[in-house]
């Protein structure tokens, strides 16, 4: 039975602390900066005030399995793929500080803002425990480091960022630590559980934790077909994807209304996921009787289970292997997505695009380099760890290619990246000699550690203008004398700002950018486009529009707008029948027109 490599080599008991107070400290210089969460009590972007808007209908009564949130897509209310779990861990705290007298909604802000952070504390020290089966030692707190300085976490896990995104990097490596244990020794059961259960967690939080749990679940297949004896690391992966079903069930059953348990949703926890689960299930069940047989022998066996079973999953699914893209409307691909940063590929032809890339997934070629090494000099293909390897590497590689695809998958690249790339200089160390060791370590690690500062010196030439549309000014004067009665619905221009005015003013909005949203935003576009006001007013009365805000630099939503479109006409001074333009205090009178219908 391979060794336990579970404990650090040598007391490190101040490096978790060290560590734990650069974070503090990072996290701190970020919310105290000119545009932090503790300068101006702004979340840091749309999202945030969607969560906010979401868990603060679920304090005033909304129902739990409803994922309508009314003050968005005005009057029929978004549709959101979001899950319970991050809503727990904002609204807990959050109860605990208005049993003290914190105004509820004070309350939510500041547990939202603060939530993102904390759980970037504990997948920081996560990470050392998830890279130990691979690097014992001093090796495993260098995961760390690369963690805590990876543009692609931070970015989700600043304050002001109420985001799920950090939680599923708690549960990646969760996964990831307790499947490569699993897969090492695989007399640990409980291991296998485990992970297991923490990828289905995962996928509860979102579907894009398959880009963890596929490659741990590819990755016990192949080393059932590689290993001498198979029998026991098929039980290993019946075990996984066993506790992958629980976890899945228990999320489907708190998350929906019995009556929708078989509906499949690809963005949202949902039967197609349990039936992946099941089928890695059955597959292992299946092959563990033939471990017995020689590697060679079980190729057959292999490939047409693997292949009966993805199979059997496309013909029910046909849009599984889209992922949460497969829950876009037609509004959506056509006008959202391809104006979200983090939905666009990864480009390599300028130097603002070289630094976008090192960005997403500047570690992964150490990543590539250190575990070529360690199969090849850290004795891994004796002790058994290959096998840890070899799931670190399958899940660089979805990781990898999600990332080229769309940004925002670099932080599922993060942790097998970051597990990857630490024991680099522990390698180098252990194969070089003399000066060149120093100089050679000295080098990779500039290289290493000096990423997340090369990558912005790249991509930002010249500096980030202000926002052209601020809310806090508009707000304060729309909620002080509220033109319309509260409750009505306000159709903004701007995508980005209406969850944020729905969270500070009376009015539900019409405008979110969300891929669910799509009707919403068709609906947008054809008022602001129309050369027919007709055809506007038309829209604007099936959305019960009272309120009608124009931000002069919003950009086209789509296609540029037409010159003789309403929105062109209304900044150019025209004003249709029926519309008031109502007079606006000269701090954001400059930035904004306001309109009420009659």
């Amino acid at each position: 039975m391979p060794r336990r490599n579970d404990s650090p080599d040598g007391p490190t008991p101040l490096l978790p602390i060290a560590l734990l107070l650069a974070l503090v400290f990072l996290h701190w210089r970020i919310a105290a900066a000119p545009d932090g969460f503790l300068t101006t009590g702004e979340m840091a972007d749309p999202d945030a005030w969607t969560r906010s808007l979401r868990v603060l209908a679920l304090y005033l009564g909304a129902a739990w399995q409803d994922p309508i949130l009314s003050a968005l897509s005005a009057p029929d209310g978004l549709s959101l793929h979001w899950t319970r779990p991050l809503d727990i861990l904002i609204l807990a705290p959050a109860w605990l500080a208005m049993r003290l007298g914190v105004d509820p909604r004070d309350a939510i802000l500041w547990s939202g803002a603060w939530v993102s952070p904390v759980l970037h504390a504990v997948a920081l020290l996560l990470s050392a425990w998830a890279a130990r089966p691979l690097w014992p030692g001093i090796g495993a707190w260098i995961t760390c480091v690369l963690l805590m300085s990876s543009w692609a976490v931070l970015g989700y896990s600043m304050p002001g960022r109420a985001d799920h995104h950090t939680l599923l990097l708690v549960a990646a490596l969760l996964t990831l630590g307790a499947g490569m244990r699993a897969a090492v020794d695989e007399h640990r059961g409980q291991q296998a559980w485990l992970a297991g259960i923490a990828g289905g967690f995962g996928i509860w939080v979102s579907p894009e934790a398959m880009l963890t749990v596929a490659p741990l679940l590819a990755g016990l297949g192949l080393a059932w077909l590689i290993a001498w004896d198979g029998k026991r690391l098929a039980l290993q992966g019946a075990r996984v994807a066993l506790g992958l079903a629980l976890m899945l069930a228990l999320a489907i059953a708190t998350e929906r209304p019995i009556a929708e348990w078989g509906l499949a949703e690809p963005d949202k926890v949902s039967v197609q996921h349990l039936a992946i689960a099941g089928a890695a299930a059955a597959c292992f069940l299946l092959a563990a009787p033939l471990g017995r047989l020689v590697p060679w022998a079980r190729v057959p066996a292999g490939l047409l289970l693997a292949g009966a079973a993805g199979f059997a999953l496309l013909r029910l699914w046909p849009d599984l292997l889209r992922g949460s893209l497969g829950g876009a409307d037609a509004g959506a691909v056509a006008l959202l997505l391809p104006n979200v940063q983090e939905m666009q590929p990864v480009r390599f032809g300028t130097r603002e695009q070289i630094g976008d890339a090192l960005w997403v997934m500047g570690t992964v070629p150490f990543a590539v380099l250190t575990l070529l090494l360690g199969l090849e000099f850290a004795g891994w293909a004796r002790s058994g760890r290959w096998r840890a390897a070899l799931i670190v590497a399958l899940a660089l590689v979805a990781g990898t290619a999600a990332s080229l695809m769309a940004r925002r998958f670099a932080l599922d690249l993060a942790p097998p990246a970051a597990i990857g790339a630490a024991g680099l200089l522990i390698l180098l160390g252990r194969l070089l000699m003399g000066a060149a060791r120093l100089i050679i370590c000295a080098v990779f690690a500039a290289m290493l550690f000096g990423l997340p500062f090369v990558a912005p010196l790249l991509t930002t030439s010249e500096a980030v203008s202000a926002r052209g549309c601020p809310v806090p000014a508009l707000a304060r004067f729309l909620s002080a004398a509220p033109p319309a009665p509260p409750g009505s619905v306000m159709l903004s221009d701007s995508l980005n700002i209406g969850p944020e005015l729905a969270w500070r003013t009376p009015f539900r909005q019409v405008a979110a950018p969300y891929h669910r949203g799509g009707a919403a935003l068709l609906d947008l576009s054809a008022v602001f486009a129309a050369t027919d006001d007709a055809e506007a007013m038309r829209v604007l009365a099936r959305r019960q529009v009272r309120l009608v805000l124009l931000c002069r630099d919003t950009p086209p939503l789509g296609s540029p707008w037409p010159e003789e479109s309403l929105r062109r006409r209304l900044l150019a001074g025209e004003r249709p029948d029926g519309w008031t333009e109502l007079p606006l205090p000269s701090e954001v009178s400059s930035s904004y027109l306001l309109f009420i219908l009659n």
